[in-house]
């Protein structure tokens, strides 16, 4: 649906292309443009933090434009994360997938795969536990129909 959006707003403007982040290889580097674009910042659980809305926003796609259009400046701040002592996000994984600094992307996927099967679902129901362990942003959390329909695209790009 995104996709139809992005492609017919580009349609709709000479020059204007609509890019995707899970287009590829080689694949766009969406992070780094959101880091040029918004003050964001890289979290301990590799997604990039907003200031108000936390882990709860998503790059799913931009337009790329022939010529470069005057734009302001985005707005600094530093990230929330760095005065966040407890750092709940690391330690709210069942599955422990930000063990020892890194995302263990076989350990979430796995673990995804057993709940798929069980009546205790919270990963597959609510979405990443780790997102909401974040005190940041949790007003903009998704809602459990749209959370569960993520959870279950992972499942479907990962062979479920």
């Amino acid at each position: 649906m995104l996709n139809e959006v992005a492609r017919n707003l580009a349609a709709d403007f000479p020059g204007v292309r609509a890019l995707f982040p899970f287009e590829g290889p080689p694949y766009l580097p969406f992070k780094q443009w959101a880091r040029r674009a918004d003050p964001v910042h890289p979290s301990p659980v590799r997604q990039l933090i907003h200031p108000e809305y936390g882990l709860w926003h998503a790059y799913r796609g931009a337009l790329q434009f022939r010529e470069k259009p005057r734009l302001p400046r985005p707005q600094r701040h530093p990230s929330p994360c760095q005065g966040c002592a407890d750092k709940p996000c690391l330690t709210a994984c069942p599955a422990d997938t930000f063990n020892n600094g890194a995302y263990d992307k076989p350990a979430c996927i796995g673990y995804l795969k057993e709940q798929a099967g069980n009546d205790q679902k919270d990963c597959l129901d609510r979405g990443c536990l780790s997102r909401h362990a974040c005190p940041i942003g949790l007003k903009y959390a998704y809602r459990p129909a749209q959370a569960g329909f993520h959870m279950q695209a992972v499942l479907t790009a990962h062979g479920r």
